[in-house]
Formats: structure tokens, sequence, C-alpha cells
């Protein structure tokens, strides 16, 4: 039996994210800003509206959250952090991020974001989920490219 744990991202959870993260979104925050993760997750999880942690057998498999991109319309901006402990709990993960996702897209008009253009597994992923994938442009303080993504209505 699988034992499924919903949860607010705690300081604990951040810290073990961290601890194993998977490389995919090691290269991704640092392409976008830098290497320090603590801080950028902190951040993450403090500015966003909601935020996640799921946890599958005891094993933390990712954090994810929304935040609003403006004060004016509901428009809300999704991302999700995974550990290593998504590659053995491949099912779950994908069952768990489309159950959050589906009530991110509930509860907004538009999500939109940008994916790391060289993380060619978020990009399929983001497609998976039914986003639309825009072409690769210059994004975050170092000028990567990124994809923007949006919700299709």
């Amino acid at each position: 039996m699988t034992n499924i744990e919903i949860r607010k991202p705690t300081d604990r959870d951040i810290r073990i994210l961290v601890e194993n993260l998977r490389p995919a979104d090691q290269e991704e925050m640092k392409a976008y800003y830098n290497d320090n993760y603590t801080w950028q997750i902190k951040t993450s999880v403090k500015y966003s509206r909601d935020a996640w942690a799921v946890v599958v057998n005891g094993k933390l498999l990712f954090i994810c959250g929304v935040g609003l991109t403006s004060m004016l319309g509901n428009v809300g901006c999704p991302w999700l952090l995974g550990t290593i402990h998504i590659a053995d709990n491949k099912k779950e993960f994908y069952k768990q991020a489309q159950r959050i996702f589906g009530e991110m897209k509930a509860n907004y008009d538009v999500l939109t974001n940008h994916v790391y253009a060289k993380n060619k597994t978020a990009v399929n992923f983001l497609k998976h989920l039914g986003f639309k994938i825009g072409e690769p442009e210059p994004y975050g303080k170092n000028g990567e490219m990124f994809h923007p993504f949006v919700t299709v209505a």
C-alpha cells in the first residue's frame, strides 16, 4: 500500500529537497539565477499563494507551488522542484503532480512560467500536463534559454 502525504512545506522539507535535488533541477536553478538552492526554494515557497510538499512512503518527492504574477488578473506562476526519489516513484509523481496542477488550473484563469530549454524531461512533462510550450528565449538573471509555457483555455 502506498502512503501519500501532501502538506504545506516545512523548513525540514526544504532542507531535504536541497539535499536530494534532481540534477536537472539544479541545472535549471543555476541557469535561472544561481546555486543558492536553499534561498531560492525558501523564497519560492514564501511568495507562493499555495505550496505543497508531496511525500510518498516517507520520501519527499517534490515541492511545488503557485504565486501570482501581478495583482491585476488571476494569473498564476506554477513551479515544481523534485528530488532524486521521483525516479523510484514515477507513477505516483505523475499522479500527484497532475492532481495538484489540476487544482491550480481550477483556481487561476491562466498559469504561466518558463522552463529551462535544456530540461527536455520537464518540457515533455509540461506538454503532458496540457501546457502550451513557446519558443525558447533568454530568461532569468543569466540570460539562458528558457521556453515560456502557458495553460491552454
